[in-house]
This record gives structure tokens, C-alpha cells and sequence, in this order.
């Protein structure tokens, strides 16, 4: 088999495979294939082999980059509606791998938000696996894909954990925060203030730690309880005096660290979200510094930030190519 007969059956097998855009339009699968079919065809060649390792290639390809999609697509277009319109819509995502979405967005909107990036770690990391097992066939704008998708995703898992466990506000009874669930993670809803909830929160506070204590003694000593009043006032007076005790304390403490210029603990996560941001933020292109981008990983690994094994495998192989120049989009695609 010659060189003009592997492009040929390699172009027929693409054309049998992936169907065109319903509408005009760039398919980024059509596009990834076609480039992905020339490296088929060079390795069948190069080994001296024939149609069916050439095709045995090319299912190979397809399978990996079909679950990269898989793994990555909205929700919405890995399933079939009989509605027309939805289905253009589905139709159009099935082209699109990987659509960039913007952490910062998704963290302000929710976990509603179109810009959250979700998907499961495991089933993404085997799709990896395969494709880093197959050395003959990398490719810039898949290493980019798996990179930032795995790094939107980090960004976007970290965002909901602050909101649900540092952000101030009251907590519920797992101390999560009490507005969490009821805004869908919208930061602007979680942090705003509500005056019927600040009323509510108040007149509990009125009750059970005034009304009700002072109430309890007061009926003691009415009701010539006298031992059980002092007993009760005890225990009011120093539970009153231990909360205050607390209070000053850590205000103390905040002052010493404003004084000291020491950063408020409670700030370190959010600023360790705002550093690993700068990572998604050097993987944007058209041409990145791959060195940059693991320089900036492994700051914020030293701050305590946790990156997905595949991403630290992929960006190495990167620099291994070329440490200061990678574009993932050749072809101005």
C-alpha cells in the first residue's frame, strides 16, 4: 500500500464516520480527524503495514477523541430529542470538543452557570491514559484540551467548596453556608443583605439569648425557687461572659495581624483560587509558554492547590517538544 492509497482509504473512513455539520459551519471534529488521519497514515507506513492496521488506527483515534467529547460536551448533546429545533442545537455541539469557559464567570454565576466545567475525573483520566499510552499520535490542540479542561474543571470544584465552606456568612448545621443551596452557588445572592433574614436571625438572638434566660430567672426567684434562679443566673451570667471572652479575643487577634501585616487566615484559600486562576489564564492562546504555565502549577501547588496527575503529564511531554512556544490551534483553526 502506497502513500496515495492510505490517504485515500484514510479519507473514506473519516467521510463513513463522521457526519457533516448540519449547518455551514467549522466542525472541530472533522477538523482534529482529518489531522489525526495523517498521523495513521504516516505510522501504518512508516511500520510497512497495511488497510486493516491502518483502519485499526484510525478507530483508535476516533475512539479517543469521541470520549474526550463525551466527557466534555454539555449535557444536553449526548442525548437524541425529537424536538427540531433542539436538535440542530445538539447537532451543532456534536462538532465542538471542547468549548473554553471561563472559571471566574462560573464562580460569580453558580453551579448553574453555562460556564461551569464538570465532568468525571475518572472516566476522563482512562480517555488520557489511552492517548498518552500512543506516543505516534499527539496532538497540540488535544494536549490543550485535556490540559485546560482539567484545569476549568479544578477551578470550578474549588470556587463551590469557598462558597460553601469560607465564604462568611451564618452556617447551617453541617456548617455549610446557609444560602448555598437556596442562590445555586450565585455569589451576588450569597453575599447580599437581606433585612427580613437579618430581622429573623435578630429576634431569635433576642429570645433565646435574652428573652428566654432572663425569663427563666426572673420566674425562679417569682416563684420562691431561689436556689434554682441563682443557679440558672450562674450559668447565664458565664456562658454571656465566656462568648464575650471569645469575641474580644479574636478581634484582638485580627488587630495583632493587621498591626503585624500578617494576612487573615480566612483569605488564604480565596487567594490560593485567585493564583491558580493565572494558571487558566496562561493557558489562553493562540500561543502559549507551556514553561509558564507549569512555572505558575507549581507555584500554587507549593500553596496548596492539588492539579490532576494527567495535567502535570501532558504539559511535561509539552516542554519536552518546545518549552517556550505551543500552539494548539494550528492552521489558525
Amino acid at each position: 500500500m502506497d502513500v496515495y492509497q492510505a490517504f485515500s482509504i484514510a479519507r473514506e473512513w473519516i467521510d463513513n464516520t463522521i457526519e457533516q455539520p448540519s449547518v455551514l459551519g467549522h466542525s472541530q471534529t472533522r477538523w482534529l480527524m482529518d489531522d489525526l488521519g495523517k498521523l495513521c497514515v504516516h505510522e501504518t507506513i512508516r511500520h510497512g503495514e497495511g488497510e486493516g492496521q491502518l483502519c485499526a488506527r484510525l478507530v483508535s483515534a476516533w475512539d479517543i477523541v469521541h470520549s474526550i467529547w463525551f466527557a466534555l460536551a454539555p449535557s444536553y448533546a449526548t442525548s437524541f430529542r425529537s424536538d427540531e429545533e433542539e436538535q440542530d442545537r445538539i447537532d451543532k455541539a456534536r462538532h465542538v470538543i471542547w468549548h473554553r469557559r471561563d472559571p471566574l464567570k462560573a464562580y460569580r454565576e453558580g453551579y448553574n452557570s453555562p460556564s461551569q466545567t464538570s465532568f468525571h475525573p475518572e472516566d476522563f483520566a482512562q480517555t488520557v491514559a489511552d492517548y498518552l499510552e500512543q506516543s505516534w499520535l499527539r496532538h497540540p490542540f488535544i494536549d490543550w484540551v485535556i490540559v485546560d479542561a482539567t484545569v476549568s474543571r479544578e477551578l470550578c470544584s474549588y470556587g463551590e467548596e469557598l462558597k460553601k465552606h469560607w465564604l462568611p456568612g451564618r452556617r447551617d448545621f453541617v456548617g455549610m453556608h446557609h444560602r448555598y443551596f437556596k442562590a445555586a452557588g450565585n455569589l451576588e445572592v450569597m453575599s447580599k443583605f437581606d433585612w427580613n433574614e437579618a430581622f429573623e436571625r435578630w429576634n431569635a438572638w433576642f429570645w433565646c439569648g435574652l428573652g428566654l434566660p432572663v425569663g427563666a430567672i426572673w420566674a425562679a426567684f417569682h416563684f420562691n425557687y431561689s436556689d434554682l434562679g441563682w443557679w440558672i443566673a450562674g450559668i447565664y451570667v458565664t456562658i454571656v461572659l465566656l462568648a464575650l471572652t471569645l469575641g474580644v479575643v479574636r478581634l484582638l487577634g485580627r488587630v495583632l495581624r493587621w498591626a503585624r501585616g500578617k494576612p487573615d487566615p480566612r483569605e488564604r484559600p480565596f487567594e490560593l483560587w485567585t493564583e491558580m486562576y493565572e494558571v487558566w489564564r496562561r493557558l489562553e492562546g493562540p500561543v502559549i509558554n507551556p514553561q509558564r504555565v507549569r512555572d505558575a502549577m507549581q507555584a500554587t501547588t507549593e500553596r496548596g492547590a492539588v492539579w490532576d496527575s494527567a495535567t502535570w503529564s501532558v504539559i511535561d511531554r509539552v516542554i519536552g517538544i518546545d518549552p517556550a512556544v505551543w500552539v494548539p490551534h494550528p492552521q489558525g483553526r
